[in-house]
């Protein structure tokens, strides 16, 4: 329980490090959404700052469009979320999508850490051993179960993440792939394991899709890249805790790892559900950008 305590707290630390260390230059930074052209109400509470005139906003009306139909219609949408703390959509939206990215790396990497096809080898540490499969069985595990079906599953992530809400797919795959880890750590035998790394490899899929589109959507155009860089080090973190996986190996053998890790990216999903917001939708059903930070 301590092992597991003090990897949950450098989790929290390393990510709440990483935001904090980015508002001193965002205290010194002004960002402002463009919108020229666009129509807006006269009851105003924020400025925004265009390329030609301020325009008082509190919420606005694009310009008509053309339907599908021929017709002109109305796009409402939401004005920015004003806000003066610049840590605001760090913490907000960066940090559990972070969290939710480290799950994705520890869940399918863990498994490297959690075989040892030594002599010295014991069935509570080694899965291996206690499942009874070879070096060839484990390969099939570590690439053709889990990253063919990654794969595929990635050229439809993309497509879903652009039609149905966001928010409920990292959600939601981020459970699946933490449950499949959970199913992992009761395999009784080898082909159990290979139907938890083929679900977990479908599910590890749609994590990025939604968490970049998310970035670009809600971030200031210029800290989407910043940003960006800063979940991609997720990846790096997911790493380092799976190699970490090994003195929770030693504690409570290679079953109670998997249900740490399980524990861990139920965790995530549950920030990710409380803090990101869903997304919007117009009267067609037609997805809508979502609300965008603004910094006075």
């Amino acid at each position: 329980m301590r092992t597991l305590l003090l990897l949950c707290l450098s989790s929290f630390l390393f990510s709440n490090k990483v935001v904090h260390s980015f508002i001193p230059v965002l205290r010194d930074c002004s960002f402002h959404i463009k919108k020229p052209g666009s129509v807006v109400n006269a009851d105003t509470m924020v400025i925004l700052r265009t390329t030609n005139k301020d325009i008082p906003l509190k919420a606005y009306k694009s310009k008509k469009q053309s339907g599908e139909d021929g017709s002109e219609q109305d796009e409402i949408r939401e004005s920015p979320i004003s806000t003066s703390n610049p840590a605001a959509p760090y913490l907000n939206i960066l940090l559990p999508l972070i969290l939710v990215y480290v799950s994705n790396q520890w869940s399918r990497y863990s498994i490297s850490y959690l075989v040892d096809f030594s002599e010295a080898a014991t069935p509570f540490k080694a899965m291996n051993v206690d499942l009874g499969f070879s070096q060839a069985q484990y390969g099939t595990l570590a690439s053709i179960a889990f990253t063919v079906l990654f794969a595929a599953a990635s050229l439809l992530a993309g497509t879903l993440a652009d039609k149905y809400d966001r928010r409920v797919l990292t959600v939601g795959s981020c459970i699946a792939w933490s449950l499949a880890i959970l199913a992992t750590s009761f395999s009784a035998d080898y082909s159990q394991v290979v139907v938890c790394r083929i679900i977990m490899g479908l599910m590890c899929a749609f994590a990025t899709p939604s968490a970049y589109t998310l970035i670009r959507d809600t971030f200031p155009s210029d800290r989407t890249a910043s940003a960006s860089s800063l979940y991609g080090a997720g990846v790096y973190f997911g790493g380092a805790l799976s190699s970490l996986s090994i003195l929770l190996d030693n504690q409570w053998g290679w079953r109670g790892t998997m249900q740490t890790i399980t524990v861990f990216g139920l965790i995530a999903a549950s920030s990710a559900f409380l803090l990101l917001d869903p997304d919007k939708k117009n009267k067609k059903g037609i997805q809508q950008a979502p609300t965008k930070y603004h910094y006075e």
